[in-house]
């Protein structure tokens, strides 16, 4: 057990490392294409957002990222020319002759610490309610002070104060909580995920909400060198010129339907932003694009546009350069244009699919350069699959493909592919989601990332687990046996528990009464093991204690028993999806 909260008391001082951007030698523009079939997906998510500094803006947004491959030519010669309209597929666009692939930058290690705290009551046995008060902020650095000190205090200069900041309306808060007065929960909290950590670019966003109706994200991109902050005019060039390529490019990967007319107006209107010079447009820096967010109406959405074809108006300095090892999303055409053999010619990687009159996928697979390898019928046993997008990971062994196939009714499958030189081949898939913005940020390195699995352990919510792929057949190992999960509950009866210490040797026993309020922080999925602490107004008495799901019986028995008791007969405070 010590092993286990100690596991857990460190997950969110798990290291996390990235690079990516600038060139040096010449790759050729020579794209050898495919034929992709068409594939799409919508993603819908919910959260609100309000801010106006630098490249970042406040808005909101509802938004759906519809993503679809279509049809290219089956090759295409990467000269000088004007990027066109994108009405005919990719076969219009060309290849800037100033993308150039090298692997030359360094990761910028950095932390992530989190600093939590919470308490609460039981407001309601009836209505299952518990009015609970949670402050949670994501303190962000870089390791190596020494080689990137400006970096480090531009960091030091956002991190701090904000937990302070959140610290002093927590503690304003809390009275109302002691005394049983406050009508609903709040949560205060700040989000961090790194997008690009590396020697030339240090991109991040955050998710801030510091009381129940208002929220905002910011994003961030720092010169890792000197820390000077990038606005959009830095990266892009020419901005009318970018707004109309941004508008052609991804209208063209969006089906003209009446389920995709919202998409088509958020690009409309995020083109109108971009091609003005005194709106900020927020956007985030990957190693081969530029993803340009839009947020209005509780949601956030991005849409990517890969450097390759917009040589004619951004930056191309900032885009080509990795670390040895990185990780690259598919955009909104499914595709991926990357020098994987290298033989210094661009090599198209892009999803190629079939679909039935409900959109479920009959066939799938991975093209490199019009060769594809499918997932084996075998793979395709389930009626709701629908590709969401896929990753390209340069692993120290080589090239995979991560492709991420949602499933209705439960987590998404991912299915991995590897390089062989030729062809993508088929390895095998696993199930769990892979990091997106509202769960648990980006994939951005094969060394350091997450999945996460949804879970009806006290209630539906999601397990995040640390993980690895580097030197392990491209398949994902935990970096410790715990996952994350925070929630808040309360018991329904006497519970004896055994205490453990934070470093995590036995404290002895404590006995819970009925309506005491704890929180779930990590769940070990695979023993049904769960690391809880006790809350306390006065955080001096806060203790942490394991509980343990009863085991199976058989392979379909879900049942969900502590003790022989039924959850819901145990804890306060559970709610499922569904």
């Amino acid at each position: 057990m010590k092993r286990l909260v100690s596991s857990v008391l460190t997950l969110a001082m798990v290291l996390s490392l990235a690079g990516c951007s600038k060139k040096s030698e010449e790759s050729t523009r020579a794209t050898k294409q495919t034929t992709a079939s068409e594939t799409t997906t919508t993603e819908s998510e919910t959260e609100e957002t309000t801010t106006t500094e630098s490249e970042t803006e406040e808005t909101t947004t509802t938004e759906s990222e519809t993503e679809e491959t279509t049809t290219k030519e089956s090759e295409t010669e990467g000269s000088t020319t004007e990027s066109k309209s994108g009405d005919s597929g990719l076969a219009s666009y060309t290849i800037s002759p100033d993308f150039k692939i090298h692997s030359d930058l360094q990761k910028v290690l950095y932390e992530t610490r989190k600093e939590k705290r919470a308490y609460g009551f039981v407001a309601s046995v009836e209505d299952n309610k518990i009015n609970s008060l949670r402050k949670e902020c994501d303190l962000l650095t870089v390791i190596d002070e020494d080689n990137y000190s400006q970096l480090w205090n531009t960091l030091d200069g956002i991190f701090p104060g904000m937990n302070s900041n959140f610290d002093d309306i927590y503690e304003q808060k809390l009275p109302s909580y002691v005394d049983g007065s406050a009508t609903d929960s709040l949560s205060i909290t700040n989000k961090t995920f790194v997008v690009r950590s590396d020697s030339e670019v240090f991109s991040f966003v955050t998710y801030q909400n510091t009381n129940s109706s208002t929220s905002f994200f910011k994003t961030y991109n720092y010169r890792s060198g000197d820390s000077m902050e990038y606005t959009l005019d830095d990266v892009v060039t020419d901005r009318a010129g970018f707004s109309k390529f941004f508008s052609e490019y991804i209208s063209g990967a969006i089906k003209d339907d009446a389920y995709s007319a919202s998409d088509l107006e958020t690009v409309k209107a995020l083109a109108k932003k971009i091609s003005d010079p005194n709106q900020a447009v927020p956007f985030l820096l990957t190693y081969d694009g530029i993803l340009i967010v839009y947020t209005q109406d509780y949601a956030f959405s991005m849409f990517k546009i890969p450097a390759v074809y917009a040589g004619d108006y951004i930056d191309m300095s900032l885009f080509g350069g990795t670390p040895e090892s990185y990780v690259l999303q598919s955009d909104e055409y499914n595709h991926i244009i990357w020098d994987i053999d290298g033989d210094g010619t661009l090599d198209e990687i892009s999803a190629v699919s079939e679909t039935d009159e409900y959109d479920s996928l009959i066939s799938f697979g991975i093209s490199v350069n019009g060769k594809v390898e499918k997932l084996p019928d075998s793979e395709l046993d389930y009626s709701d699959m629908g590709l969401y997008k896929f990753y390209l990971l340069k692993a120290a062994d080589g090239f995979y493909v991560y492709a991420e196939v949602y499933l209705e009714s439960s987590d998404a499958v991912i299915e991995v592919f590897k390089y062989d030189g030729s062809s993508f081949k088929y390895q095998k898939g696993f199930f769990g989601n892979l990091p997106n913005m509202h769960i648990d940020g980006f994939f951005f390195d094969p060394s350091n990332f997450t999945i996460s699995h949804s879970s009806d352990i006290m209630g539906t919510g999601y397990v995040i687990d640390n993980v690895f792929a580097e030197e392990n057949d491209g398949m994902p190992k935990r970096i410790v046996k715990m996952g994350e999960r925070y929630q808040i509950v309360a018991t329904r009866q006497e519970l004896t528990v055994n205490k453990f210490s934070n470093n995590g040797t036995p404290d002895g026993t404590a006995t819970l009464p009925e309506k005491t309020v704890f929180a779930v922080t990590g769940i070990d999925l695979e023993k049904r093991t769960l690391l809880c602490q006790y809350l306390d107004a006065d955080e001096s008495k806060n203790f942490y204690f394991e509980l343990n799901v009863d085991p199976a019986q058989n392979e379909e028995d879900y049942s969900l028993k502590y003790n022989g008791i039924e959850q819901n007969d145990l804890f306060l405070g559970l709610f499922y999806a569904g």
